[in-house]
């Protein structure tokens, strides 16, 4: 999430992300390796607040992270 907007979605057992906002469009890889949903050519409005949720059967797990831009 990018402030009230979903930006993209991992579901359960695919390899491959669905983009839902055309602000990222073409800037969004996802390392096979590690799960990282990596923003590419980032520019200064791309800054401010980012919400990451994880959920499964047995729990959910929310974290917030803040991007800077300079």
């Amino acid at each position: 999430m990018f402030g009230d907007n979903l930006i993209a979605k991992i579901p359960k057992k695919q390899a491959q992300f669905i983009e839902r906002d055309g602000k990222f469009s073409g800037r969004l890889e996802l390392d096979q390796q590690t799960g990282s949903l990596n923003i590419t050519n980032i520019t200064t409005t791309d800054f401010g607040d980012y919400e990451l949720k994880i959920i499964s059967s047995r729990f959910t797990i929310n974290r917030r992270i803040a991007v800077t831009v300079t």
